[in-house]
């Protein structure tokens, strides 16, 4: 690791310690598990699994060709490696054991998983599959989906007894936040809607429960009001009467895909910092 940039502050990080029931104690090894230094340094350790496998890049003008048999996506621990045969693929093991053994790594069997491209499989909380018109698409998965539902239902039910106000403040920052990272599921725009579906029943039932003696056209009118401000376009956008704060929609956040940073490029490399300037803004919307 000494030749990574920012050694020292590994090395401050690993030896910060970590405090128990208000008593500091040192740490002498190892790393909190689910810390923010272990997916920094397993980039670190993996770095280079590319020549292992046999990928090379060749750059030609404004473009970067990758050669080699594999395809290989990476993120921290978590990697995908792509060939066209099932014999190619079925010999990666053997090709990266001794580049693991050198990190004393080595392939969990319970998570590593051979399988078609027309079967899917799950990566970070997506799905990725090839469909029959050849098309291969990303979207959240089943697991996904079902986990942001347990996190709504609690929600919704830890704010039974409190106000609107108190439930839109609550379910926000989970929709925002959510939204933000499944947008970039470019086929997924059809569950940002259905999770609106979801939050609407769950919202008609806490409505209800709130008022349980009012009717529903006293319950319109009083947290289903259209807004003036440009905020949205709808009269069914639940909203506090108090602080006049809104419930956000999942399906506001249209689908967005990021441009990919050029071959090896780092920012650290500082002939490299014109291009990383320029990248900034330079991100698509679907308008679908």
């Amino acid at each position: 690791m000494r030749d990574f940039p920012h050694y020292n502050l590994v090395k401050r990080f690993l030896e910060a310690g970590y405090v128990d029931n208000g008593v500091f104690h040192e740490t002498r090894e190892g790393t909190p598990q689910g810390g923010l230094l272990s997916p920094l340094l397993a980039n670190i350790a993996l770095h280079g699994m590319e020549k292992a496998l046999g990928i090379s890049y060749k750059e030609y003008s404004s473009q970067v060709v990758t050669k080699g048999k594999y395809r290989l996506s990476r993120f921290a621990d978590d990697f995908l490696i792509f060939a066209k045969t099932k014999e190619d693929i079925e010999n990666v093991p053997k090709l990266l054991e001794d580049y693991l053994n050198e990190r004393g790594l080595i392939l969990s069997e319970e998570k590593t998983k051979i399988t078609h491209l027309t079967e899917g499989f799950n990566f970070l909380g997506f799905n990725f599959k090839q469909y029959k018109d050849g098309v291969s698409r990303i979207r959240p998965s089943k697991d996904s989906l079902n986990k942001f539902k347990q996190e709504v239902d609690y929600i919704f039910k830890s704010s039974y007894g409190h106000n609107v106000g108190v439930l839109i403040y609550r379910l926000n920052p989970l929709i925002r936040g959510t939204a933000n990272y499944w947008r970039y599921a470019i086929f997924g725009i059809e569950d940002l809607s259905k999770m609106d579906n979801y939050i609407w029943n769950k919202t008609f039932n806490f409505l209800n429960r709130l008022h349980p003696n009012k009717s529903w056209k006293w319950i319109k009118n009083k947290y289903f009001t259209s807004k003036s401000d440009g905020t949205h376009h709808s009269n069914w956008i639940l909203t506090d009467p108090i602080s006049g704060n809104t419930l956000e929609k999942m399906s506001w956040y249209n689908p967005r895909k990021y441009i990919m940073i050029k071959h090896d490029y780092s920012p650290y490399d500082s002939d490299k910092k014109d291009y990383f300037e320029s990248r900034k803004h330079k991100f698509y919307f679907s308008t679908r």
